[in-house]
């Protein structure tokens, strides 16, 4: 908080950008490292829909050892703090009793839980679908919010923002052809319920549950932390039941097929279930290379929570901040990067990273405040209503009511006489 505190907002917006881009890449670097040689993944080769899912919820379940560690190494501090009688910064900014409305659980446990499931396996990177899916999704709440920018900010602003919309859509229809005609054939044709469900639809619903939590108020980096916590209990429930589903699909498919081949041979109890093995299960990594206990497997999903989680809290930090265009830029640029075309980069691909990073430098200008002498003198500012007035005053000029105290000094200054 103190580092956010002290960084500027364009700094802010930088270090967000390049959190999502970089964690998502070293996903799929590790991935192909590790998992991916033993199923004959390499790098820029994507998962199928359902084994990223099923690796998702795998990580998750890691992910919740891991909170319950940090969990039980903060007791203490937290048994010290409520002894002491200080509230805590939830309590004294929202009340203690305002987090337990219907609402606010069906926001927070069942909306956060059901976004941050979709929003990580998407994001993670490793199904390209799914990742231009969830970036068709997020430029449409950036449009929304392009929108909503004209009565809150000044006109150069909105000018701004819009330009940065545009790059980004322009870079991300130059690259998102190719991947969704691979969904039409391989999904639609088929027809994959599964995949279209999981790969295209949920995504697109994920953004606009997200907007809704958007429209409710303005989220800082602080409160987003507690709703993602607040909603991870239902992301690790919906992990869960995702592989108890898979894996009870997975023995009702191998106790139908042995019916199925003992009833059409001759061979007895032990050696029908042996060529059963070998029939049905030669070259089968569906589910057997994703669960294992070897080196790869270990460093993959120990390591991974660590890379992932910073990554989901910045995209739904960027959305709930109004920013939606800062996952869209980084979602672009992972498919230009991680999914160059066949052959090497096309003249498609370096336009789209060419638009894309014109986007990311137009985003940073827009939320600059140059500054001189001190911090709290900027020279100009295109994100506010009032820059040219004094701090003191542009303070009396906002929300906040000023107190007697701040009354009584300013009135002491007006009475005083010039020097």
């Amino acid at each position: 908080m103190l580092v956010l505190a002290i960084m500027g907002r364009a700094t802010m917006v930088a270090a967000r950008i390049f959190t999502m881009c970089i964690a998502q890449l070293c996903i799929g670097w590790l991935h192909s490292r590790t998992l991916g040689q033993h199923d004959g993944n390499t790098w820029g080769k994507s998962l199928s829909v359902f084994r990223t899912v099923y690796t998702q919820c795998i990580l998750i379940l890691v992910t919740l050892v891991y909170y319950f560690i940090w969990k039980s190494c903060s007791v203490a501090v937290n048994v010290a703090v409520h002894r002491s009688g200080i509230p805590s910064a939830t309590e004294r900014e929202y009340g203690v009793g305002s987090r337990f409305t219907i609402r606010n659980v069906w926001v927070f446990v069942f909306g956060m839980g059901l976004v941050l499931f979709i929003v990580s396996y998407c994001f993670m990177g490793l199904n390209s679908v799914c990742l231009v899916a969830l970036g068709l999704a997020v430029a449409i709440v950036s449009v929304d919010e392009i929108a909503t920018l004209h009565g809150d900010h000044p006109v150069p602003y909105t000018v701004g923002r819009t330009c940065v919309l545009v790059c980004g859509v322009v870079s991300l229809c130059m690259v998102a052809p190719r991947f969704l005609s691979t969904a039409l054939k391989d999904f639609v044709g088929g027809p994959d319920v599964y995949s279209i469900l999981f790969g295209i639809a949920l995504p697109v619903f994920s953004q606009l549950t997200l907007s809704v939590v958007r429209d409710l108020g303005r989220y800082r980096f602080g409160r987003v932390c507690e709703m993602c916590e607040f909603g991870f209990p239902f992301t690790a429930f919906l992990g869960v039941f995702h592989l108890c589903v898979a894996y009870g699909q997975r023995e009702q498919a191998d106790s139908d097929a042995l019916s199925v081949f003992a009833s059409a041979t001759n061979h007895t109890v032990s050696s029908v279930y042996f060529d059963f093995r070998y029939w049905y299960h030669f070259n089968d990594s569906t589910i057997n290379n994703v669960v294992s206990t070897d080196g790869p497997f270990l460093l993959f999903y120990l390591m991974t929570p660590f890379i992932y989680v910073p990554a989901c809290v910045c995209f739904v930090w960027s959305v709930l901040d109004g920013c939606a265009i800062d996952p869209l830029l980084s979602v672009v640029a992972v498919l230009c990067v991680e999914y160059p075309s066949d052959g090497g980069p096309s003249s498609w691909d370096i336009a789209a990273v060419v638009f894309c990073w014109v986007a990311v430098c137009m985003r940073v200008v827009c939320e600059y405040r140059p500054q001189v002498l001190s911090p709290n003198s900027p020279v100009y500012s295109i994100q506010g209503s009032f820059p040219q007035l004094p701090p003191s005053i542009a303070r009396w000029a906002g929300s906040r009511c000023p107190t007697m105290r701040d009354c009584e000094v300013e009135t002491a200054e007006l009475a005083e006489d010039f020097p």
